[in-house]
């Protein structure tokens, strides 16, 4: 099997079994209900797989767990970011605190970097 073909399945599996506030913030982002905006999630781009993708404005979404904050971790974000950006892909970062405790907040910011592009 070849990566893009592993990455595509690992997908499908993350979007089973997404977390609590990933599921929190796909109910405000499908179906276009987010000002007409469409998202795709756990969407794979290169060798990465973004939480949620909006494809119009190159636009991806990052819910970080407790685990993003690790030096291993932190280290493979910047890596990641550094080539969604070679792209042109802004990337927009949440905790899940942020997404499930500040909801109106998460979505007034995205809202307005999605306006930008």
């Amino acid at each position: 099997m070849n990566v893009n073909t592993i990455l595509k399945e690992y997908s499908r599996q993350l979007r089973h079994n997404q977390t609590k506030a990933e599921a929190h913030l796909w109910y405000y982002l499908r179906a276009g209900r987010l000002a007409d905006y469409k998202f795709k999630r756990q969407y794979v781009i290169e060798n990465f797989i973004v939480d949620f993708y909006c494809a119009k404005t190159k636009t991806a979404i990052e819910i970080d767990g407790d685990e993003h904050y690790t030096k291993e971790h932190q280290e493979y974000d910047e890596t990641r970011s550094k080539v969604l950006n070679s792209k042109r892909i802004n990337i927009l970062r949440y905790t899940n605190r942020e997404v499930i405790c500040k909801t109106d907040n998460v979505l007034s910011d995205i809202f307005e970097a999605l306006s930008k592009h």
